[in-house]
C-alpha cells in the first residue's frame, strides 16, 4: 500500500549483539556503539556531546540529565523515567521511545529525524525552534506540546492527546493532526500545511471566533 504524503518515514530498528555497560560509561563526549544500559541511573549526568548509536536503554532513570549537543542514532529507549530532561541542540535520528515517562523534556533547537514515540507520558515536550522530520507519536499523553518556531515535515499522531498545543511561528509541511486530540491551541498561523478532521475544523472555528471577537450562533 502506498504511503500518503503525510506518512512519516521511519525505518525499522535492527540491533545486533549488544554489550551491557554501566551508567558510568555515559560521559561527556563519549562515543558508545552497540551497548545496552539496563536499569541504570543517569540522574544528574552531564551527557554533553555524547554519541550513542545502535544501542538500547531500558528502565533507565535520567532525572536532570543534560544531553546538550548529544547525538542518539538508531537506538531504542524503553521505560525511561526523567522528571526533568534537557537536550538543547541535540540530534535524534532513528530513535524509538517506548513506555517512557518524561516530565519536562526540553529539546530546544534539536534535530529530530525518524523518531517514534510509543505509549509515552510527557508533561512538557518542548521542541521550540527544533527541526522535526518524519516523526510519529502513537498512544501518547502530553500535557503541553510546544512546537513554537519549529520547522516540521511529516509529523503525525495516532491516538494521542495533549492539553495544550503551541504552534506559534511554526513552519509546517505535510503534517497530519487527525490523530491528535488537543484542548487548546496557540499560534493559529502555524496550522498552514497541516491536515485536520472535520470535527477538529469545527473546534478550530470556535478558537478563531474567540481570537477575533465574534460569536457563532444558530
Amino acid at each position: 500500500m502506498a504511503l500518503s504524503p503525510t506518512t512519516p518515514r521511519i525505518p525499522a530498528l535492527k540491533h545486533g549483539v549488544l554489550e551491557e555497560v554501566r551508567a558510568s560509561a555515559f560521559l561527556p563526549e563519549a562515543d558508545l556503539e552497540n551497548v545496552l544500559l539496563d536499569g541504570g541511573d543517569l540522574g544528574g549526568a552531564d551527557l554533553g556531546l555524547l554519541t550513542l548509536s545502535a544501542s538500547r536503554l531500558h528502565g533507565v532513570s535520567a532525572h536532570q540529565s543534560d544531553w546538550e549537543g548529544a547525538a542518539v542514532i538508531d537506538s531504542r529507549i524503553e521505560r525511561m523515567d526523567a522528571p526533568v530532561l534537557t537536550a538543547a541542540r541535540s540530534r535524534w535520528r532513528g530513535v524509538r521511545f517506548e513506555g517512557s515517562r518524561l516530565g519536562s523534556a526540553a529539546f530546544v533547537e534539536a534535530n529530530w529525524q525518524s523518531v517514534h514515540l510509543v505509549g509515552c507520558k510527557l508533561g512538557y515536550l518542548g521542541l521550540r525552534g527544533a527541526t522535526v522530520r518524519d516523526v510519529l507519536l502513537t498512544d501518547c499523553t502530553i500535557d503541553e506540546l510546544d512546537l513554537s518556531g519549529a520547522s516540521v515535515t511529516r509529523l503525525a499522531f495516532e491516538d494521542t492527546q495533549t492539553r495544550a498545543l503551541d504552534l506559534t511561528g511554526a513552519r509546517m509541511e505535510k503534517v497530519d493532526l487527525r490523530g491528535l486530540e488537543f484542548r487548546s491551541l496557540r499560534g493559529l498561523e502555524g496550522l498552514r500545511g497541516a491536515v485536520v478532521t472535520p470535527y477538529q475544523a469545527g473546534e478550530l472555528a470556535a478558537i478563531v471566533a474567540e481570537r477575533f471577537g465574534y460569536s457563532i450562533r444558530d
